[in-house]
């Protein structure tokens, strides 16, 4: 957190910043990549300097009437990214060839505590859990591989040791898609994600993502990826090119917010 000089003479931005820079003939662009309205992403200093922001943007559609009530600011949406230098595919991704048949990459949080738990019975050592707290529990442990989160090119090992990774939101956040949407078809990994209309924008249909909309649906996608790793691998393959041809990095983001507030 902190300024972050995104490159043009008389703008800058504060992500979830604490502090206000009160400069005369400066526009203030204020990012939040999380919920803004709940109270878990708002500081006291966040509560009396939101509404001194000329322009805010979310990652939330929800989020925009929200902070225009509070602020009577403009407020634009956009979506989440990924970074290149952290997610690439480090080799081409082998679906039914990799090292765990199955990932997640996300701390835990306690509505993912029971999908885990159900996919971590079923696929055992089969199954890599990657992210904070997850180390707590030791039902996880005895049967699953469970990591630490894990950043920069450890990421993308991760995803290419695991190609079908889990796509979870954060229900407290009122996610529809997260930063994961992008960066696990960066790495070459196949999205295996919550059914939402955001993840079906962003990746048109399932020849480039797979979804699911319930605990039943996700188990059938699972084992239908198994019984057809090349089809699989193809959807994978569209993801991977989908995402990293279609102007989806933060720096591509950057150049967005630019146009707007320009």
């Amino acid at each position: 957190d902190g300024i972050r000089d995104i490159g043009v003479t008389g703008v800058q931005t504060w992500c979830s910043s604490d502090l206000i820079l009160i400069t005369p003939n400066v526009l203030s662009v204020h990012f939040h990549p999380d919920d803004s309205t709940q109270k878990v992403n708002r500081t006291i200093i966040f509560e009396r300097s939101e509404r001194f922001y000329d322009i805010h943007f979310t990652t939330r559609e929800v989020n925009v009437g929200e902070i225009h009530s509070r602020t009577g600011k403009p407020v634009y949406k956009i979506f989440f990214a990924y970074d290149p230098d952290w997610h690439f595919r480090t080799l081409p991704s082998k679906i039914g060839k990799s090292k765990f048949s199955l990932g997640f990459i996300g701390h835990y949080r306690a509505d993912r505590e029971e999908i885990i738990s159900l996919v971590s019975n079923a696929y055992q050592a089969n199954f890599c859990i990657v992210g904070k707290k997850w180390e707590r529990f030791k039902n996880l442990r005895a049967k699953s591989v469970v990591l630490q989160a894990t950043f920069g090119p450890g990421f993308s090992e991760i995803v290419s040791e695991a190609p079908l990774q889990l796509g979870l939101l954060n229900s407290e956040n009122r996610d529809e898609h997260t930063a994961r949407s992008f960066e696990i078809p960066a790495c070459g990994g196949l999205l295996l994600a919550e059914d939402t209309i955001e993840h079906r924008s962003i990746f048109k249909s399932e020849e480039n993502a797979l979804f699911f909309k319930s605990n039943i649906d996700l188990f059938r996608k699972i084992d239908w990826v198994h019984k057809n790793p090349v089809a699989a691998q193809k959807i994978a393959n569209s993801g991977y090119e989908l995402i990293t041809g279609g102007n989806n990095t933060w720096t591509d983001r950057a150049i967005e917010i630019l146009g707007i507030v320009s």
